[in-house]
C-alpha cells in the first residue's frame, strides 16, 4: 500500500479511503468497497502501514540533535559534533578543627570527613592544628576514586571508558601514564589540537551511553600509550548541588599520617554550599548546536568568557580583555604586550581566579595575567509608602529579596546595566505602590561607573536605605 504522495502523517479516515480506492480497482472486490467487512478490513491492513510511516517518522526525528526526544539520541548528536557537557562543580566552604590534645596534629590536604548525610567532604590545603586550640581549613564535597587500566592494545585514538554511575558525578579527572618510567601526568588537549608525535595527549568525549571517556592520540597528533602500559586515572566525584549548614558535625573518615587525629574534632564553620549540577540535557542540545561556533578556540573576549564559565560555573562574574584595552584605561606599558587579563569572582570559591589562570591552556605568545576585581559597591535610599492593606514588614522584605537577585554582588543572574526605571519596574512589579496613596521613590547613591575591566559594580543591600511606611 503506497502513501499519499509528499504526506508525513496518514489518518485513519486517509488510510481507509486509500485502501477502498485500491479495492475498488479491483472488479471482484468492487461490489463490496462500501459494506462492513471491508470497513473492518481496512483498519486491519491500515493500523500496521500507519504504525511503521509513525516509527519512521520518530526515526527521522530522533536522527537530528534540534528535534530529538530521547536522550541517548541528543548525546549522540553532541557527541558528534563533539561537544563534552559541563560537569558538576561541588559545594565548597570552611571547617574548624578543634585539637583537645596536648600536641599538636597535623590535618592532611586530601583527608576525609563525613557529614551525618555520609557525603564525603575533602579538605583542600593541610593545616596544622595547634594543641588545645583549633584551626580552619577549606573543604570541598568530593570523593576521590582512582582506577587503574591497563593498555591491552597499541593502536591509535586508544579509549578508555568510564562508569556511567561515575561519569554523571566527575567533576575533575586527572591522567597519569606509566610506561617503564613511572606515572607520568598526561594533559587534556581538546581534539588534541596543537599537539604532535610526543605530545602526551588526551582528550574527552562523553557517548550516547552516558558515559565519559577519555581518547589518546594516534602517532602524529599525541603519543599512542605503550603495549602493557599502566594508566592512572584520578577521579574527583561530587554530588553538585548540595548544602551543609554551619555547625554540622564532621566525622573523620579513612587513615592518616598523623597517629593523633582522633584527638580532632571537626565541625563546619560556615555553610557548605555553591555547588552546580552537571549540564542539563536541554542545556547540552543548545550548546552543542552553538559550540562549534566557539570550537574551544580562544579568539575574542566573549570566546574566553564563554569557555571559562563552562569549566568554572561557580564563577558568577568574569571579564577577559588584552592589552590594547588595559592600554586605555591605564595608559601605554611595555609590560602588557602580549598580555591576556583576566578578572572573576565566586562567593563559593575564593581560589576561582588562580584556578583559572593556571587551568587555561595559553595560545601560544601570549600570557595570563590574574587580575582580582574590583568590587565597587552602590547603595539605594527607597522611600516607599504603602496602603494599610499590606504588611511593611512584608513590603520591604520582598524589595530586599527583588533587588538582591536582580543587583547584588552574589546574584547569578546580576544585570550588568543599572538604570533607575528599570528598579522602578522591578518593584512595581511587586503590587505594593498601586493602591491609593501609595509612592515609592528610589535615588542612587555612590558610584555606578565601571572601567570595563576589573571594576566589579554591585548594588550593597544591606547598606541600603530603605524606609517602608503607610499611607
Amino acid at each position: 500500500m503506497e502513501s499519499p504522495e509528499n504526506q508525513d502523517y496518514v489518518s485513519a479516515a486517509q488510510a481507509e479511503a486509500r485502501f477502498k480506492e485500491i479495492l475498488g480497482s479491483k472488479p471482484e472486490w468492487k461490489h463490496l468497497v462500501n459494506s462492513q467487512t471491508i470497513e473492518h478490513l481496512s483498519r486491519q491492513v491500515t493500523w500496521p502501514f500507519r504504525q511503521s510511516l509513525h516509527q519512521m517518522e520518530r526515526v527521522k526525528q530522533e536522527s537530528h540533535i534540534s528535534t530529538a526526544l530521547d536522550r541517548s539520541s541528543i548525546l549522540a548528536g553532541a557527541e558528534d559534533r563533539q561537544y563534552v557537557p559541563r560537569k558538576p562543580s561541588p559545594s565548597r566552604g570552611i571547617a574548624a578543627f578543634a585539637n583537645g590534645g596536648s600536641i599538636d596534629v597535623l590535618i592532611e590536604a586530601g583527608s576525609i570527613w563525613l557529614s551525618d548525610d555520609q557525603l564525603q567532604y575533602e579538605v583542600q590545603e593541610a593545616v596544622s592544628v595547634p594543641a588545645g586550640s583549633y584551626a580552619t581549613s577549606e573543604i570541598a564535597q568530593v570523593e576521590t576514586i582512582t582506577k587503574l587500566h591497563t593498555v591491552t592494545e597499541l593502536t591509535a585514538y586508544y579509549e578508555i571508558r568510564l562508569d556511567k554511575s561515575q561519569s554523571a558525578k566527575i567533576s575533575s579527572l586527572r591522567i597519569e601514564v606509566d610506561e617503564g618510567m613511572g606515572l607520568l601526568e598526561w594533559s587534556l588537549y581538546p581534539r588534541l589540537l596543537n599537539t604532535n608525535e610526543h605530545s602526551r595527549a588526551f582528550d574527552e568525549f562523553y557517548s550516547s551511553l552516558d558515559e565519559l571517556g577519555i581518547r589518546f592520540g594516534n602517532g602524529d597528533f599525541g603519543r599512542i600509550p605503550e603495549m602493557n602500559a599502566t594508566v592512572k586515572v584520578t577521579l574527583k566525584l561530587t554530588e553538585g548541588e548540595s548544602e551543609l549548614l554551619p555547625g554540622q558535625n564532621l566525622t573523620f573518615f579513612g587513615d592518616s599520617a598523623d597517629p593523633n587525629i582522633g584527638m580532632i574534632t571537626a565541625q563546619t564553620q560556615t555553610a557548605i554550599t555553591g555547588g552546580r549540577a552537571r549540564e542539563g540535557i536541554e542545556e547540552i542540545r543548545n550548546n552543542a548546536i552553538y559550540n562549534v561556533l566557539y570550537d574551544n578556540q580562544l579568539v575574542w573576549d566573549d570566546d574566553y568568557r564563554f569557555s571559562i564559565r563552562r569549566r568554572w560555573p561557580e564563577a558568577l562574574w568574569v571579564n577577559v580583555w588584552g592589552e590594547q584595552e588595559q592600554e586605555q584605561v591605564h595608559g601605554l606599558n611595555q609590560a602588557w604586550i602580549n598580555k591576556i587579563f583576566i578578572s572573576a569572582y565566586s562567593p563559593d570559591n575564593p581560589d576561582v581566579l588562580s584556578e583559572i589562570v593556571t587551568g587555561m591552556e595559553e595560545p601560544m605568545n601570549r600570557a595570563y595575567i590574574a587580575v582580582e576585581p574590583n568590587l565597587k559597591p552602590y547603595h539605594l535610599i527607597i522611600h516607599a509608602t504603602v496602603p494599610r492593606t499590606v504588611v511593611r514588614s512584608t513590603a520591604e522584605l520582598s524589595i530586599r529579596e527583588r533587588l538582591e537577585f536582580a543587583y547584588g554582588l552574589n546574584s547569578p543572574v546580576r544585570l550588568e546595566e543599572i538604570r533607575l526605571h528599570d528598579m522602578y519596574d522591578l518593584l512595581n512589579e511587586t503590587g505594593y505602590f498601586t493602591g491609593a496613596g501609595a509612592l515609592l521613590t528610589i535615588d542612587i547613591v555612590g558610584d555606578i561607573n565601571s572601567n570595563g575591566l576589573d571594576d566589579l559594580v554591585y548594588l550593597d543591600v544591606q547598606g541600603s536605605t530603605i524606609q517602608v511606611q503607610y499611607g
